[in-house]
């Protein structure tokens, strides 16, 4: 069974869909070019939905990128080693790259 998970975006004025909990994971499909953070090589969660993952019985996050490569770690440790940041959609949890490891698609 598998549940959307939706916030508001500040910048847009209208709730969207940030992934998806199967089982134990969080899924967030993104699109490189898109979704990665250029400051540092990183990936965000809309912090408000980060900090709600536990309660949906979430313990690791899966990023598919570009339908190409899948990364995944387990919460506690993107919760450790995140910084919170708000570029202009609200506050997101962002975890570099350097801390996930890559799996399969």
């Amino acid at each position: 069974m598998s549940m959307q998970v939706h916030t508001t975006d500040p910048a847009k004025a209208f709730p969207v869909t940030v992934g998806e909990v199967i089982g134990n994971c969080f899924v967030k499909t993104v699109v490189s070019s898109k979704h990665k953070l250029r400051i540092f090589p990183a990936y965000g969660i809309q912090e408000d939905v980060f900090n709600k993952l536990p309660d949906f019985g979430v313990s690791t996050i899966v990023i598919n990128e570009d339908h190409v490569r899948s990364y995944q770690i387990a919460w506690d440790k993107w919760k450790e080693h995140a910084v919170v940041r708000d570029f202009g959609n609200g506050k997101q949890s962002f975890l570099s790259m350097k801390y996930i490891e890559e799996g399969k698609a």
